[in-house]
């Protein structure tokens, strides 16, 4: 699978999933939107909230989140990972 967000271009920023052996997904969407906007909000750059900003640090939140989510992805009902765990 594949993690798309669409850019203010044209084209679409598409982040590649972690290969894991799932369990359960129940809560891999939610933990992915969280780990993305804690990896977003602990950007270097949180006073230039003019849109989604630079590319490369959409696309390591991206990257958290979906750490984040595959690691869910692993373990049996909605039990997100702390960050110790990625």
């Amino acid at each position: 699978d594949l993690h798309s967000f669409p850019t203010r271009r044209s084209s679409d920023l598409v982040v590649p999933a972690f290969a894991v052996d799932v369990v359960d997904t129940v809560g891999a969407g939610d933990t992915f939107a969280a780990g993305f906007l804690v990896a977003w909000a602990e950007g270097d750059d949180l006073h230039r909230l003019d849109g989604l900003g630079d590319i490369d640090r959409l696309v390591a939140a991206a990257r958290f989140g979906a750490r984040a989510a595959s690691v869910a992805c692993t373990r049996r009902g909605a039990d997100p990972p702390h960050r110790h765990d990625l």
